[in-house]
């Protein structure tokens, strides 16, 4: 097989891929040696939290606990931001690493341009939930009418219990 490389229509120049592929992988080997087998460099990383620690955070702080971190040569600070609603804006402009946040804030934060990307879940599903008690009679959303409903300041919470409220008949 080979290479082609042309420019309007000019001379053609044809490179084996016989001759490329040995050369490259000649010189991996030797970018390989040249970097040994030493111990890895420690790599230093902060993690934001989205909330104070709480059962979610678990897998985070047995790792750092039983030395998994340490193990993979990572030097973790997890920390719980002043404002964890900013989560995703400190991770964007690089002040922090990593964060954890919840989907849909992801989703308008790159609506928005905050340059984020999600690389795994913490929970399988959101953690949003209407809790009433049971004497209370709530049974649906539409029983909310005239109620007082107390919600963290995240920015999707609001629109998500509107659109619950509007999908049972309330608008």
């Amino acid at each position: 097989m080979n290479v082609h490389v042309s420019e309007n229509g000019g001379l053609s120049m044809k490179i084996s891929i016989g001759i490329i592929l040995p050369a490259l992988v000649g010189l991996l080997m030797l970018a390989s040696v040249a970097c040994g087998a030493g111990e890895p460099d420690r790599v230093s990383v902060t993690l934001a939290l989205d909330w104070y620690p709480n059962s979610n955070h678990l897998g985070l702080y047995i790792a750092e606990e039983k030395g998994y971190f340490a193990d993979e040569n990572l030097d973790v600070n997890l920390y719980t931001p002043v404002d964890p609603s900013t989560v995703l804006q400190t991770v964007g402009a690089g002040s922090d690493d990593f964060g954890i946040s919840y989907q849909p804030d992801v989703l308008l934060a790159r609506a928005q341009g905050v340059p984020v990307v999600s690389i795994a879940g913490m929970v399988q599903h959101p953690l949003n939930s209407v809790v009433a008690l049971k004497s209370s009679g709530i049974t649906r959303p539409s029983d909310l009418k005239g109620k007082k409903v107390g919600y963290p300041g995240i920015p999707t919470n609001e629109p998500l219990l509107d659109t619950m409220l509007k999908f049972d008949g309330l608008a």
